[in-house]
């Protein structure tokens, strides 16, 4: 199983990295095998539910530093061609 692992997540990667660079999305399939292939590796290791609990805790923080950091127009989301956007919640309503 780790040899799997092993090869499995440096590829997926890789192709995140490829499909990112030629169409600016990465396909939310590769970020589901990825959460996957963490949780089959951990259980199949034996890490103690403390540190899955820890990583998955600091992946929640990151996703929400970067949530913030893209509504403040710090980090992008894809091309630059598009027209500014408003923050949540401050549009008209239609």
């Amino acid at each position: 199983m780790e040899n799997i692992a092993l090869v499995l997540f440096p590829a997926l990667m890789v192709f995140a990295a490829f499909s990112d660079l030629l169409t600016l999305t990465i396909p939310n399939m590769i970020s589901l095998v990825l959460i996957l292939l963490y949780f089959a590796l951990s259980a199949w290791i034996g890490t103690p539910l403390f540190v899955i609990t820890l990583h998955v805790c600091c992946g929640l923080v990151v996703l929400a530093i970067s949530f913030v950091l893209f509504e403040m127009g710090i980090i992008g989301g894809g091309m630059r061609s598009s027209p500014p956007r408003q923050p949540c919640g401050s549009g008209s309503r239609i």
